[in-house]
Formats: C-alpha cells, sequence, structure tokens
C-alpha cells in the first residue's frame, strides 16, 4: 500500500495533544498536511477504505502522520493500526486522571452532551463519565502489538514543563534528521479549555465538528478550520474563569485513581500526579 503514514497519536483527549500536533507538525521534515483527528481506526474503519485514509496525505517523502485521540479508548484500534503498518510509531500523552476528568466534564458542556444542571460532584459519580482516566489496560493494548522502541508515552505535566525538551525528545523518536528543531509558537496556547457565555453556541460549533468527522469529511473540515470562524466567534463567547472544584470531588477523584498513579510512576516515571 502506497503512501503510508510512518507514526500516529493515539490519545489522551485532554491532555495538550493539540499542543504537541501543532508544534510536531511544524517540524520541517514533517509533513504540515496532517489532519488531527481523523478518526479512521476508531470510528471510520467501516465506513471508509485505507486507499481514502493514505490518500489524505500528501504523496512526497516527508514524515507523515495523524493524531486521533479515539484511538486510546477504542477496542479495536491497536490491532487495526498494527495490521495497517507494523512499523509505525505511536505517541501518547497522559495527563493527571483527576484533572482530565475535570477538564471533560468542562469540555462535556461545550459540546452539550451532559444536561444543563448536572454539577461536576454529580458527573464524577457516574462510573463512565470517569472511563477516560484510566489508562493502563488502554495502553496494555498498544502494548500487545507494539514494541516499546514504536511507543512513546508522555506526561502532560512534564511536556508542558519542559517543551523543547519534549520535543527534541519526539523528534528524536520519530528519527528525525534534525532533533534540535524548536518551533517559534512553542509557547503558544492551544484549544485552552473555556466555559461557553451562550451555551448553545458552543454547542453548534461542535456538532458541525463532529458531524463533519463522523461523516469522513476531513479535507471540508481542515478548510473550515482554516478560515478561523470558530475562534473568532470563541473570541467573544469564551469565559476562561473556571470555578474549581471542591475539595470533596477532588479527594474522591485522587482516591479512585490512586492505583492509575501509582503504576504510571513506577513504570514510567509519572513525578507529576
Amino acid at each position: 500500500m502506497e503512501n503510508k503514514i510512518n507514526f500516529t497519536g493515539i490519545g489522551s483527549g485532554k491532555s495538550a495533544s493539540s499542543w504537541l500536533w501543532e508544534n510536531i507538525v511544524k517540524h520541517p521534515e514533517i509533513s504540515s498536511f496532517n489532519a488531527k483527528e481523523i478518526n479512521y481506526f476508531s470510528n471510520l474503519y467501516s465506513k471508509k477504505s485505507i486507499q481514502w485514509y493514505n490518500d489524505l496525505f500528501e504523496k512526497n517523502k516527508l514524515v507523515k502522520g495523524e493524531f486521533s485521540v479515539t484511538y486510546l479508548d477504542d477496542n479495536n484500534a491497536a490491532k487495526r493500526i498494527h495490521e495497517y503498518s507494523n512499523e509505525i510509531k505511536i505517541i501518547c500523552i497522559l495527563r493527571n486522571p483527576t484533572d482530565r476528568i475535570i477538564s471533560d466534564y468542562y469540555h462535556s458542556i461545550r459540546k452539550g452532551s451532559i444536561p444543563n444542571n448536572l454539577s461536576l460532584g454529580e458527573y464524577v459519580k457516574i462510573e463512565k463519565n470517569l472511563s477516560f482516566g484510566k489508562y493502563k489496560h488502554k495502553i496494555e493494548r498498544f502494548k500487545k502489538y507494539f514494541n516499546d522502541d514504536q511507543l512513546l508515552i508522555l506526561e502532560m505535566e512534564s511536556c508542558l514543563k519542559n517543551k523543547e525538551i519534549s520535543l527534541k525528545t519526539i523528534f528524536k523518536f520519530l528519527k528525525l534528521n534534525n532533533t534540535d528543531f524548536i518551533p517559534k509558537e512553542i509557547d503558544s496556547k492551544v484549544n485552552k479549555g473555556f466555559l461557553p457565555k451562550i451555551r448553545v453556541l458552543e454547542n453548534f460549533i461542535t456538532f458541525i465538528s463532529q458531524f463533519l468527522t463522523k461523516i469522513g469529511a476531513i479535507k471540508s473540515l481542515e478548510i473550515l478550520k482554516k478560515t478561523n470562524i470558530h475562534n473568532i466567534i470563541r473570541k467573544f463567547n469564551a469565559s476562561y474563569d473556571i470555578p474549581k472544584p471542591d475539595k470533596y470531588v477532588l479527594e474522591y477523584l485522587n482516591d479512585y485513581f490512586n492505583e492509575e498513579k501509582i503504576f504510571f510512576k513506577n513504570n514510567h516515571g509519572f513525578n507529576s500526579w
């Protein structure tokens, strides 16, 4: 199969994946014509062909890849990606699961996927809402198919604290020639969390994005993104004054994810959790 990609990001969502992606594709050895959130190996696998997927990428000698946060949570994505290429590189960035779930709550508000009157305390008591913070067994699915030298697992907190070192680590992992390249926009904030002043307006923006992704209109979505309409609207509709979670919510989540945190500290050196 021609024009296969060289790497893919698998997640996790709400873990600075947008910041990471936008800085990765700034590297001159990496094709900048790469869409984020194609979701082929998860949502579109039964709807679109491999050739359709490969045709989304430029046909040149630059390093090609994508980043879809749904892959980490999909039960079949690891196997499908391995069948596509057993030499592909996998990048995964994870966030303190307590903070991740709190961010998911506000993201759900923006998407309109939870009731208006559902509090954070009520949200975290729903078991399925906490599944996104359970990383261990999801990572193990990928380890079943990919060697350690194919799988790079990053800690969001460490990445944002040591941005240059983190990007150099990624460029080295991808075996680029210039591993010292640093993008000018490295300190830019990307996809920062917020609360919408007019909720229905943000819900509509999210609906359009999700709909185009669902039907595989990736190129149309990329064209729409380049118009920057969504950011213009959000400039007036976003409030970054997000309330701090109650103490009992933090204690509940920290206790719930305690074993998860210990595992990643002991096995991957995550020290910020």
